[in-house]
């Protein structure tokens, strides 16, 4: 009696082997899972589109401040940080005098200095490293 009803609830006793039923369980479980992954990856790509959809909409709402419109501020100079950074600063408000004939590095170490540079150092070469160029063949 019992067994009978252990078959119709789809169970079967431990030790019994039953090859068709384990690959139906496999087969089961393999559906459920790829079914589950499927669940998964749908909302992912639906949010993935909406982000793009968001993205250009909220980029055509905004100019690109790094493209033409974003140029035209600065041509503006409605910003005097991004004006200085574009258009640049008078170098001869830093000391730099740029008449001179001498070279610049001599005269202007950096613009947070406030002296000229002291030039080229001191030195003097042991005569051990001292050799005489090749001759030419």
């Amino acid at each position: 009696v019992q067994t009978s009803s252990t078959a119709n609830l789809g169970l079967r006793p431990m030790n019994s082997p039953n090859p068709n039923y384990d690959q139906l369980i496999q087969q089961y479980h393999q559906s459920n899972q790829s079914q589950f992954r499927m669940q998964q990856v749908m909302p992912f790509q639906q949010s993935y589109r909406d982000q793009s959809l968001k993205s250009l909409q909220s980029s055509q709402a905004t100019p690109d401040r790094f493209g033409l419109l974003g140029l035209l501020n600065v041509i503006k100079m409605s910003d005097p940080v991004l004006t200085s950074l574009a258009l640049g600063i008078d170098l001869t408000t830093l000391g730099l005098n740029l008449n001179s004939r001498d070279n610049l590095h001599k005269t202007f170490a950096s613009p947070w200095s406030d002296g000229p540079a002291k030039g080229d150092p001191e030195y003097s070469l042991p005569q051990c490293y001292v050799q005489p160029a090749p001759k030419l063949q």
